[in-house]
């Protein structure tokens, strides 16, 4: 454990986030996925990267059905 440091980012986000089905294999979003777009897109605004998630997780999606509430929070310290 450590404490916050003057620019790091923290992101929260429920399971029905990683738990949606998409893809070509139609599989879950998961964590690394996440992850992966953070640090793509850990220049921007966090408004910015929310868009960014969104945008990515409706591409996955594709027209596969909501699992469950997809709820995320984000800020910069």
């Amino acid at each position: 454990q450590r404490a916050l440091a003057p620019g790091d980012q923290v992101l929260i986000v429920t399971d029905g986030v990683t738990d949606q089905i998409g893809g070509e294999r139609k599989i879950m979003f998961g964590k690394n996925r996440i992850q992966t777009l953070l640090l793509e897109q850990r220049h921007l605004p966090m408004r910015e990267f929310s868009d960014a998630l969104f945008a990515r997780l409706r591409d996955w999606q594709g027209k596969q059905p909501a699992r469950d509430d997809m709820t995320w929070f984000g800020f910069r310290w």
